[in-house]
């Protein structure tokens, strides 16, 4: 064997001995990879636990909102005029005053909005229409189906997920004021 070989060799010992010196590829570092495998791998699992578990709740309230939507009628359904000089001049269902929306839709006619309007309630939704001319709070010209008033921007925002949920994936809450 040459001196260049051996040398060559020498330094190949001496690159394997730092390398195992210096701890890489050691079972310990297997040990620590596997584990983090294993930390990761539980939390993927517990992840689409927490996902699946949300749907289920979002299914049971879904259920629960529809049975409690049967079962008692829905507050702006129930809104009546008592006398034809109390109603508004574009003949809209808001309850009056300022609060939360969900708009489910806005159409350029009445009776599109009340189509839209009926089939919203068939699904479960109160509904009513408003002409957003009569709202400055909102851009004029449109007849807008909406579900529920609200005190808080959070409860249309529920409302108008379940809307979301319900077919209206355009749905969003809205501030209403005259």
């Amino acid at each position: 064997m040459s001196r260049a070989s051996r040398i060559s060799l020498l330094a190949l010992f001496g690159l394997v001995a730092l390398v195992a010196a210096s701890g890489c590829g050691s079972g310990e570092d297997q040990d620590l990879i596997r584990e983090e495998r294993r930390d990761a791998a539980e939390s993927a699992r517990q992840d689409e636990r927490v996902r699946q578990l949300q749907r289920e709740v979002k299914e049971l309230d879904k259920g629960q909102r529809q049975t409690t939507t049967t079962t008692a009628p829905p507050a702006t359904a129930t809104i009546t005029v008592e006398s034809p000089s109390s109603a508004p001049a574009s003949g809209d269902d808001w309850p009056g005053g300022s609060g939360h929306t969900a708009v489910l839709a806005s159409v350029q006619s009445e009776s599109e909005a009340r189509e839209i309007q009926s089939q919203a309630t068939s699904r479960g939704l109160d509904s009513g229409v408003l002409y957003s001319s009569d709202y400055r709070s909102l851009r004029p010209g449109y007849w807008v189906v909406f579900s529920g008033a609200f005190g808080s921007q959070a409860e249309a925002s529920e409302r108008a997920a379940r809307a979301q949920s319900l077919g209206y994936g355009d749905a969003y809450p809205r501030f209403v004021s005259p």
